[in-house]
């Protein structure tokens, strides 16, 4: 047991060492690269940070705004109207701006809250907008996580690897010197500037967010104020204006907000759109491919295009493409013909050179017909024996038109005749009178084979051929001759 063992190690040693070094190896610099990114040291969210100092910012605003008493309370006890409580913080504000005689900032700070007296409870307060912003911010910092390659890699693989398939494609097809990849990174981009800007309003020192945040930490607080402290805060403005000013801060946030909505949807409308134009452009080449007769299995499936499924559109496109093909074989056979530097320089001359053509971009609505996600799959109808019948026999044309498209591809290509001998046919392509002629085999010999007729199949327990007209899908339905 212990010598099986010990055998086995020397075996498995030896090949190690012989299948390892035949491994692919990676430079040390490729290494690294790739070491930094198991490490999640490759890549950075620009707009990450400024958005962590916006949402620490207002979330100390929020909870200060929501220390400003509402408009029914005057410092007596009891609930509200609608049975509201108190808070001690509300209380304590309230004492504290009523005691140095703030009437009037104190009715404009509710008024910052609460909106207007003749109008609460109809729009929403200061601090749920600010809850609100919060939540977008973080569901932009989610997406900006995502397009930067911070967050899920498989999401940031998936765009970078359809932004790439379609700046190419867009490429090939216009021919334009034009950025067709950035339009997937509009957040990215443009996301640290916009969250910049933001800050400035409500984040940064001598900011009008500063200043209230400022204003309420004095009114909340413990240590005795005068109103000239809260004056001395404004630095020189007077309440009318500082106010003002802050109405119109907080619809430039708006804006903000609603600008980094729309640059998400930028984001996301380029993705559909270009996953739509690779689809396009990659069943258009896998069509050529068809076409040009790559790969195996091709015929059947350039007859089911040419005669049944295709436009006359793609008919006209199959046609060029099988006239471009003709012209690249015959050059290619003059150039393989031509021996000498004279007659390769005939080959060169005789073939023309064409300018490449480039189309004009496709309208992003033509793009994106058809483009349907999420719809479930409809179960198609039973099929009578009268359809299965009809279907069986327009499957056997196909296989008839199969054939005669092929021979027209063969036919392409004159191949050089082979003389006959006779010697493989029995003797039968010889004329004269021990045979047919001309490649006819006689009835009565042993090589003949007779031609069969393509019947239905009975797969579908159909005895009889119907009619090509009957059948299921409303008589007719598939429009055959």
């Amino acid at each position: 047991m212990a010598e099986g063992i010990e055998r086995t190690k020397e075996l498995t040693k030896r090949a190690v060492g012989k299948c390892t070094p035949n491994a692919d190896r990676l430079s040390n610099a490729v290494k690294s690269l790739i070491d930094k990114v198991m490490k999640g040291q490759i890549f950075e969210n620009a707009s990450a940070l400024g958005i962590l100092q916006w949402l620490l910012c207002s979330e100390d605003l929020k909870t200060l705004a929501s220390s400003i008493p509402p408009w029914w309370y005057d410092g007596s006890e009891g609930p509200g109207p609608n049975g509201e409580e108190v808070t001690e913080e509300q209380a304590h504000f309230y004492d504290r701006i009523s005691g140095v005689g703030g009437t009037d900032l104190l009715n404009k700070l509710r008024t910052l809250q609460y909106g207007s007296e003749t109008a609460l409870g109809s729009t929403p307060t200061f601090t749920d907008k600010l809850t609100t912003q919060q939540s977008q911010l973080n569901d932009f910092k989610s997406h900006t996580d995502q397009q930067s390659g911070v967050g899920d890699p498989t999401t940031f693989q998936r765009t970078m690897g359809i932004a790439g398939a379609y700046d190419s494609a867009k490429q090939q097809m216009e021919g334009k010197d034009q950025d067709n990849f950035t339009g997937f990174f509009n957040s990215t981009i443009q996301g640290p500037i916009i969250i910049e800007q933001m800050k400035n309003l409500l984040c940064n020192p001598d900011s009008l967010g500063q200043i209230l945040r400022s204003i309420l930490d004095l009114i909340a607080g413990s240590l005795p104020f005068s109103l000239d402290d809260i004056i001395g805060l404004l630095g020189g403005m007077g309440l009318d204006d500082f106010f003002a000013e802050l109405d119109q801060m907080l619809s430039d946030l708006a804006g903000f907000f609603e600008y980094l909505n729309y640059i998400v949807s930028l984001d996301l409308s380029q993705f559909s759109l270009a996953q739509a134009y690779v689809q396009k452009f990659t069943l258009g080449q896998f069509l050529a491919a068809v076409v040009r007769g790559d790969g195996r299995g091709n015929c059947i499936m350039r007859a089911m295009l040419e005669e049944f499924t295709g436009s006359d559109n793609l008919r006209d496109a199959i046609t060029a493409i099988d006239i471009e093909r003709d012209k690249e074989e015959r050059a290619q056979a003059q150039a393989s013909a031509a021996e000498t530097e004279s007659g390769k320089q005939r080959a060169y001359d005789s073939q023309t050179t064409e300018k490449e053509v480039f189309f004009e971009p496709v309208d992003d609505d033509l793009i994106l017909q058809g483009i349907v996600t999420g719809t479930p799959t409809p179960t198609p109808p039973p099929i009578d024996a009268a359809t299965a019948a009809m279907i069986q026999a327009k499957l056997a044309e196909l296989d008839q038109r199969t054939m005669a498209v092929g021979y027209r591809i063969a036919a392409l290509v004159t191949p050089t005749p082979t003389p006959d001998d006779g010697t493989l046919d029995g003797g039968y392509f010889d004329e004269g009178s021990s045979g047919g002629s001309d490649g006819l085999v006689p009835s009565d010999s042993e090589w003949f084979t007779p031609t069969p007729t393509p019947t239905p199949s009975t797969m579908f327990g159909v005895g009889e051929e119907p009619e090509l007209g009957g059948g299921g899908f409303g008589g007719g339905g598939f429009g055959f001759e």
